[in-house]
């Protein structure tokens, strides 16, 4: 068990996480100590799998109640899960715990320390009312929590709090207004690029036929399945040469109909749009 530890300490030191994974989850439990735990939940926290992580924390709460660290990763995994009543609680905890281990006081602290949180309340009757007007202010928790310009994971976890229809009209929003300001091209060179798929299932939910049907077309010319990571599309747009200009026109042509459609889905659910808690954004987003 020794040499295993190491091994997992040398990965870490590499910031190898995946391999941690892979490597605790291949130990059976009864073979798997508390030190070990300790580094495998920290690995699911770096690889995104932060549900899993507070899984994992919480079959050892027993254990962990008085153990710093296990507070800290454990409030970890709560600020990226949108959960910031309990990460706080859990953040707390974990600096009472820490005495004089300044590193986990630091870790704390520049973690809790690089949000801002701001408080969100949206019923139904809100949903309702905004829906043909302002569907920004709708889905306003999205724009303020949601982390486009980081990678798929980073994204991917700042969208759990959220219903799926609360996850299409975000991204039919970012593709809408990156398309009307600049064009296919600039919605795919930025990191606005990342929504595309959720765009176009959201087109397709809310019955935008014609505009599915637009970046459909724009992703089978740049090879049918565009890059979530920004650097790869760029390569995609280069060697595929995709010129867009025609689809721009078409997308052009209709913004009344998509803004109909769009109003029409949100009072017809309304209740998918409900969102009352706290969001956290980083300072520097």
């Amino acid at each position: 068990m020794l040499d295993i530890m190491k091994k997992i300490e040398k990965l870490a030191s590499q910031d190898k996480f995946e391999k941690i994974v892979t490597l605790i989850e291949e130990i059976p439990q009864n073979k798997q100590d508390w030190k070990m735990i300790s580094h495998y939940v920290r690995a699911l926290n770096n690889t995104g799998q932060f549900q899993r992580a507070v899984d994992v924390s919480m079959q050892y709460k027993e254990h962990g109640q008085s153990d710093a660290l296990w507070h800290y990763r454990l409030g970890y995994a709560y600020v990226f899960l949108g959960r910031f009543a309990e990460a706080k609680e859990a953040l707390t905890r974990a600096k009472e715990l820490a005495g004089d281990e300044k590193d986990i006081i630091g870790f704390v602290n520049e973690l809790w320390g690089a949000y801002i949180s701001r408080y969100f309340d949206i019923d139904e009757d809100f949903a309702t009312a905004h829906a043909d007007n302002d569907i920004y202010s709708v889905i306003e928790p999205l724009w303020y929590g949601v982390n486009i310009y980081d990678d798929e994971v980073k994204y991917e976890s700042d969208l759990t709090p959220f219903s799926l229809p609360q996850r299409y009209v975000f991204a039919i929003e970012w593709y809408r207004c990156e398309v009307f300001n600049g064009g296919h091209d600039q919605f795919y060179s930025n990191s606005t690029g990342i929504v595309w798929e959720d765009a176009m299932k959201g087109l397709d939910v809310i019955g935008a036929v014609q505009y599915a049907g637009i970046i459909k077309e724009s992703a089978k010319r740049m090879g049918g399945k565009p890059s979530k990571n920004r650097e790869e599309r760029w390569k995609q747009m280069d060697s595929s040469n995709a010129n867009f200009d025609d689809l721009d026109d078409l997308f052009y042509d209709n913004e009344a109909k998509l803004n109909e459609l769009l109003g029409t889905y949100v009072q017809e659910n309304a209740k998918d749009f409900v969102f009352s808690g706290e969001v956290a954004m980083h300072k520097d987003a």
